[in-house]
């Protein structure tokens, strides 16, 4: 018999005591994590009270700073001063109505405060980093209702670090608590069970878990006292009630074994395909006539599917819906239907042979184009390979889930030109070959694009038709048309055959032109068969108002594509003046495209170049053009031109950077490989960037442009104003002038509020150190008023004109201060 001691070190060995001490520190921990949790929120929650109050106050200030009436605009550009020092990150202010008067600094998404009524707002980023409250103008004392945006980091940093010196004094607590409890069971329960190990002589070694520790000490009790034991009769009756339940067991195991060879028997003695494939592709059974189309496939039973039925099997496991495929080996043509087992883990594949059928619709579909001029309209006695029926359905499912979600769509008809020609050219398997292959092609195409394969139907011997939900505008139906015919011009291969297909489209949009599947179908058709009459690789709208936006707009795209080749666009150049020396100190480069007896401005092309490829083109070609002509006119007389300003020095060319281009990833490339060309210097050139363009993502931009600032180019926000533009982005970005959108400047002395509003812009970059250039400037009453502002240069009709490279030397060459004049109301001002 161990002493004392000997009890205490088998304690300590013991897994039960170990186990018992872990779960008591789980269970402490576990009770004051939720305490922890509630009071971490608690203080959360007065910091974000004491940061909405402090905001709070300092808006506030601005009211009592500013006791006199401010308008919208002005309190809008006021505000937005207010914002570097405080923790307010920008807000929307709303009048008594609720009407939103107005936007400043980075405000929070718009809401409706009118329904907030008199209840608190408070809503916390999921970073923490953002809080929006709502400030009523009861609370502020205004005439204004603040929807903010406050900057909750602090907050969130000191709530972390009070979480973690809490989780340290929890961690010691629970330690402590712990001790506390296991003192106190450890005389009543552990150590008689240490004891009892002790006096049966087991040690800590026999056992792996506390689990093994228990079953050990039952095991050694029942050894040294024996079993329970049952007599006689009732031994007796257990045995036969044993007896009785193993006969039943192994009946009904017999019942399962005949079931089993007589379905083994049907299944192998079927004449189609029949399969079973797990989730990952491996095929879990297969009769003979399936064994033979893996045999096709190169794989076999316990091995992988092919990569691409893999994915079409995943692809109705993970929609949980039954589907059928077409497959064709030798002369034979199957239509095997995947069923997704009822546990969704495996799919069952039941084959039919469709070749018979698939003759007889070819047969009765030259019969059907015999009799009907050559096309058949997959009604009555021509239903197509899938058949009008298969189509009727998809589509009347696809509206079915267009109108409980709201959103419109588009049926495609495709058909192959001339196919009947090339069919005769080629064996029937060939033919068969290819429309699988165009299958494929038009699915994989489908899958990328819309993310499904189901959509694509075999809908004629050379027809096919694409069902796209989810399509609200025409615009996608063409780029999906447009897709599919691009798909199908790449060549195809058959053996040592390469064919090449043409493809025309007809579309009809849902609910436009119709809400009801056969009506969409029979527009389609229409559609389609304009198409096929206006010659290969077209496609045409049911409607025509939309084929000719179609035509208007591949024409158009097309003359843009060949002007750009030709060289046959042509720039325009409109002078920028110095207010302070009244000196010319650059020019703004402006497209014109001579089209059709007229030229075409900027908004007449560009957005259609933009939507396309050619808008990368025309802004590389822009650059390339602005900076060789700006070359030449420095060049001309060997730099002492005065396509340099009067002073001496060289003026700056100014162009307007692409949406395309500056999205293209290869900014900085363009503008390098214009500047070598060129041999324009850098510090010449000047990039205008729309400002709804940068601060849509302003973080995105900054590596380039302060990567073309250090290479000396300059960088304008152009149509400043119009966009939501913060003092923080501002300032972060290597900005040196800011151009005012003509839409403000031209009404000044027209309207108050775009004085305003002109005056609050110029105060801002004055703040910021950012040069300014008023834009749109048409009268002497404008060029008075900016001349009262921080303004330094100013551009427009009232100045000089947009014109042609020589027209443009010329006006440099010949400007004076003297010559400089104005329009009035009534006519012209001479000023000098």
């Amino acid at each position: 018999m161990q002493t004392g001691n000997g009890v205490i070190k088998i304690l300590l060995q013991s897994r039960v005591f170990r186990r018992t001490l872990f779960l008591l520190f789980a269970l402490v921990m576990v009770i004051e994590g939720v305490f922890l949790h509630t009071i971490s929120q608690a203080y959360k929650n007065e910091n974000l009270a004491a940061l909405n109050d402090q905001a709070q106050t300092a808006f506030m200030s601005l009211f009592l700073t500013h006791p006199y009436a401010m308008s919208d605009k002005m309190l809008l550009a006021t505000t937005e001063m207010l914002l570097p020092g405080t923790q307010i990150s920008g807000g929307i202010l709303y009048d008594k109505t609720g009407r939103m008067v107005g936007r400043f600094g980075e405000p929070p998404a718009p809401t409706d405060v009118q329904t907030l009524g008199s209840q608190s707002f408070g809503n916390l980023s999921g970073t923490g980093e953002r809080y929006d409250v709502v400030w009523r103008a009861s609370d502020t004392g205004a005439p204004y209702t603040v929807h903010a945006r406050l900057n909750a980091t602090r907050v969130q940093l000191k709530t972390e670090s009070f979480i973690v010196r809490a989780v340290i004094i929890t961690i010691g607590l629970t330690v402590l608590i712990t001790l506390g409890v296991a003192l106190l069971i450890t005389p009543t329960v552990l150590v008689p069970f240490a004891r009892l190990r002790q006096s049966l002589g087991l040690t800590h070694h026999g056992a792996d878990t506390a689990a093994d520790e228990w079953r050990e000490v039952t095991e050694s009790v029942l050894r040294r006292n024996g079993p329970p034991r049952l007599d006689g009769p009732a031994l007796e009756e257990r045995v036969e009630e044993r007896t009785r339940t193993l006969r039943t067991e192994i009946q009904s195991l017999k019942d399962v074994e005949g079931k089993l060879s007589r379905l083994a028997a049907l299944t192998e003695s079927a004449s189609t395909p029949i399969l079973k494939v797990s989730h990952e592709g491996v095929i879990l059974y297969a009769n003979e006539p399936a064994r033979m189309l893996l045999q096709h496939w190169g794989a076999a039973i316990g091995g992988t599917l092919p990569a691409p039925w893999r994915d079409r099997i995943a692809g109705f496991l993970e929609r949980g819906v039954s589907g059928e495929i077409e497959e064709s080996f030798g002369e034979r043509t199957y239509a095997l239907n995947v069923v997704p087992a009822s546990n969704n883990d495996a799919v069952n594949i039941y084959g039919y042979d469709i070749t018979q059928r698939m003759l007889s619709d070819v047969d009765r579909a030259q019969s059907g184009m015999a009799g009907h001029g050559g096309m058949g309209d997959g009604q009555g006695g021509f239903a197509g390979i899938n058949g009008r029926a298969v189509l009727e359905e998809r589509l009347a499912h696809a509206i079915a889930m267009m109108r409980s979600t709201g959103k419109g769509g588009t049926l495609h008809l495709l058909e192959i030109h001339d196919f009947e020609q090339m069919a005769a050219t080629v064996e029937y398997t060939a033919t068969n070959e290819l429309m699988r292959d165009v299958m494929a092609r038009l699915r994989t195409m489908l899958r990328a694009t819309t993310g499904s394969e189901d959509a694509v139907i075999r809908f004629g011997r050379a027809r096919f038709a694409i069902v796209h939900e989810n399509s609200p505008e025409p615009a996608d139906a063409i780029t999906l048309a447009e897709g599919l015919i691009e798909t199908l011009s790449q060549p195809f291969q058959n053996g040592n055959q390469t064919i090449r297909v043409d493809a025309s489209v007809g579309i009809t949009l849902y609910p436009d032109d119709a809400g009801e599947a056969g009506q969409l179908i029979r527009n389609a058709q229409m559609a389609l068969e304009h198409a096929v009459g206006d010659g290969p690789n077209t496609l045409r709208f049911f409607t025509a108002r939309l084929n000719e936006e179609v035509h208007k707009r591949h024409t158009l795209t097309a003359d843009l594509r060949q002007a750009l080749r030709d060289d046959a666009l042509t720039l325009q150049y409109q002078a920028r003046l110095s207010l302070k020396t009244c000196r010319i100190v650059g020019a703004e480069a402006l497209a014109r495209w001579p089209h059709d007896g007229k030229v075409l401005q900027p908004a007449d092309f560009i957005p259609m170049a933009e939507s396309c490829d050619v808008g990368v083109a025309l802004g590389r070609w822009v650059l390339n053009k602005a900076c060789q002509q700006h070359k030449l006119w420095l060049d001309t007389r060997n730099g002492h031109s005065r396509t340099a300003n009067q002073s001496g020095g060289p003026i700056t060319i100014s162009v307007n950077v692409s949406a395309a281009l500056a999205l293209s990833g290869d900014l900085v490339g363009a503008v390098d490989d214009a500047l070598q060309r060129s041999g324009l210097p850098t510090n010449l050139l000047e990039l205008e960037f729309p400002e709804g363009l940068i601060m849509a993502n302003p973080e995105s931009f900054t590596a380039p442009l302060v990567t073309l600032n250090d290479m000396g180019v300059k960088i304008v926000i152009d149509g400043f104003g119009t966009g939501y533009s913060s003092v923080e982005h501002l300032s972060a970005l290597p900005i040196s002038r800011i151009k005012i959108d003509p839409s403000f400047v031209m009404h000044v002395g027209k309207d108050a509020q775009a004085g305003r509003t002109v005056k609050a812009v110029a105060a801002l970059a004055q703040g910021l150190n950012i040069g300014v250039t008023a834009v749109g400037v048409e009268t002497s009453d404008q060029v008075d008023f900016v001349q009262t502002l921080p303004i330094e240069e100013i551009q427009g009709f009232a100045f000089a004109e947009p014109m042609d490279a020589d027209a443009f030397h010329a006006f440099v060459e010949n400007f004076t201060e003297a010559t400089l004049s104005f329009p009035a109301a009534n006519g012209r001002v001479r000023i000098g």
